[in-house]
């Protein structure tokens, strides 16, 4: 079954137990491989006015850059978006590769037919505006470019901006978030810099911009980290690091505030902050690059592996308490620039402080459950009677809610509510968690523990066979380190014997065991449909299971068995983690070996 935006609560989201997917089928039949494909390049400008860094929203959000305004292309977040998948003309889906487009989130999705005819539209209807830079400067703050219809005759796609006053209506002024976070003397608050004194060079991720500062050093780039769609977690983030103290470990503070005129009158408005740029990137992709170059070894890995677990406790210790997102996607490493006279090696860079939920393949089953049940007590497509058993459940579980406020001002705490009703011993557990399966990517060499429907990944997204690596198999961890992995990751069930998956397999996905290859027959998409039925019905009981033992843990009436099936009361404590990988690194025969 090819990809497509709308089809993400069905495989993605718990939901899927309760959706009439034979309604679905009617426009999600498996499309035919023979479609001709579509040849745009010839037909883009050799100097094009539009570059597209990345994509977003299951491919229905393009990070598009008019960069003929360059150098004076604010960073004003102006997206574009286009129908879902579902909506393109049938014979088009395939020979644009518009499913390709749900998974593919960087620079690669240039390749598809999607993107070009976008970028052909854009230029066709850029080319008809009178003013157009004027216009666009004009735009709030999270605007929006709307392609209204996908048809292979670029003259018939219908495009308009639409002016979005949605983000800025939820910015506050500088003396507000002091007001509010009066515990950080004003000394402590960086330097503001104007956003319209700021070029957009690049747009990393949904949040994440790369920027210059006018008028500076023309090959000095700056993180600019925003958000078009809740600002409240942006706030939170920055206000951790403005208290968090200094850590070699740890993104440092915000370098500026980017703040712009109030269109209404009022005080300039916060629309985010400024970091240092880290040039080499993330450390999942490194991991997976090195891992094929033959250039990853033992000394860099448990490093790394020690500075990821020490650097968990130095955040639980200060004022955020808790680390709730960490994957190898949330680590960067620090290039020469970065580091130090006294430093010859690089080093784990830890960023994301918003506080929120972590990838599913990362979290721990405590998190995700408690994020299912609260997701299943407020959806209408689940049935009134157990939408209200749902809901006793998030009440005996989750008693805490976040503030209504725009901005809750509780360091500790943050917007995410599984995490904020969580013991602080519950909480290093879940961490101990995602430390593990992080570990695995370490030692593995992986971008990721598991087969990811929602994101594919430069490195390690080809392979085509059903052998590809996974969590909890290993291949090159050393096996005093595969044993403290299991420990960690206690209560995982991924790889369980009789559980029910759906896995993608380029843009497509399969019931685990019918994707096609290496001898396996081929689903269809009312297998695929059905089997992702199936998975959210039993990881559903799974959740029920997990609460009931909780609730008997809670009030110390534990059964035999419910610690193995709980979890998180068997793991070591980061502490003891760290211990052990100290103690593992130093009976390795020898760091220096390179990992094939």
């Amino acid at each position: 079954m090819d990809l497509s935006a709308d089809l993400i609560n069905y495989f993605c989201l718990p939901y899927g137990a309760y959706l009439d997917y034979q309604a679905a089928l009617s426009t999600h039949q498996d499309i035919a491989d023979d479609h001709d494909s579509i040849h745009l390049d010839s037909l883009l400008p050799a100097q094009p006015s539009w570059r597209i860094d990345g994509c977003d929203g299951q491919g229905t959000q393009f990070l598009a850059l008019p960069i003929f305004l360059s150098p004076n292309l604010v960073p004003l977040r102006v997206d574009v978006y286009i129908p879902d998948q579902t909506k393109h003309p049938t014979h088009l889906r395939k020979a644009l590769g518009s499913a390709g487009a749900f998974c593919i989130r960087d620079q690669r999705v240039n390749s598809l037919g999607i993107t070009k005819l976008v970028l052909l539209a854009l230029e066709r209807w850029t080319a008809e505006q009178e003013d157009f830079a004027a216009r666009f400067h004009a735009l709030p703050f999270g605007s929006r470019i709307i392609l209204e219809n996908i048809t292979d005759n670029v003259e018939d796609i219908r495009v308009r901006m639409v002016a979005d006053h949605k983000t800025e209506r939820q910015l506050l002024p500088v003396s507000k978030l002091q007001q509010l976070w009066g515990d950080i003397p004003i000394a402590g608050w960086p330097e503001t810099i104007s956003l319209t004194d700021l070029e957009h060079c690049r747009q990393l991720h949904d949040t994440i911009s790369l920027v210059r500062i006018k008028g500076g050093s023309g090959d000095q780039f700056f993180i600019f980290k925003s958000s078009v769609n809740e600002v409240r977690y942006v706030y939170h983030e920055l206000k951790l690091l403005l208290t968090m103290p200094p850590h070699p470990n740890i993104i440092p503070r915000p370098l500026f505030l980017v703040t712009g005129a109030d269109r209404y009158g009022g005080e300039d408005k916060v629309y985010g902050f400024l970091m240092e740029h880290h040039q080499q990137g993330n450390l999942a992709d490194i991991l997976a690059y090195r891992s094929q170059m033959g250039t990853l070894t033992r000394k860099d890995q448990f490093r790394w592996a020690r500075e990821i677990a020490s650097t968990l406790i130095e955040i639980n210790n200060g004022p955020a308490g808790f680390y709730s997102e960490l994957k190898p996607d949330n680590l960067l490493l620090s290039c020469a620039d970065d580091r130090t006279e006294t430093e010859t090696e690089e080093r784990v860079v830890f960023i994301d402080f918003e506080q929120l939920g972590n990838w599913f393949t990362l979290s721990a089953p405590e998190v995700h459950y408690l994020e299912w049940v609260l997701k299943l007590s407020k959806c209408n497509e689940v049935p009134e009677d157990e939408r209200r058993r749902f809901a006793q459940l998030v009440d005996d579980h989750m008693p805490i809610q976040p503030a209504g406020d725009p901005i809750y001002d509780n360091p500790a705490a943050g917007y995410y509510r599984p995490w904020m009703n969580f013991s602080a011993a519950e909480q290093e557990a879940a961490e101990v968690f995602s430390l593990g399966k992080t570990l695995w990517c370490v030692f593995e060499g992986r971008c990721d523990t598991r087969n990811s429907i929602l994101k594919a990944f430069k490195h390690h997204d080809d392979d085509d066979s059903s052998a590809a690596l996974e969590f909890p198999h290993f291949r090159a961890t050393p096996e005093p380190v595969r044993q403290l992995i299991r420990e960690c990751t206690r209560g995982n069930r991924d790889g369980e014997s009789g559980r029910v998956e759906v896995v993608r397999r380029g843009w497509r996905v399969y019931p685990r065991g019918r994707s096609g290859i290496e001898g396996e027959p081929l689903g269809t998409a009312r297998e695929a449909m059905e089997a992702a039925r199936r998975m959210w019905q039993q990881r559903i009981a799974e959740m029920e299971e997990f609460l009931a033992a909780r609730t008997r843990w809670q009030r110390g009436e534990g059964r035999e068995g419910d610690v193995e099936l709980l979890g998180y009361p068997g793991r070591p404590s980061l502490r003891e983690v760290v211990n052990r990988l100290t103690i593992i690194a130093d009976e390795c025969v020898d760091t220096r070996k390179v990992i094939h």
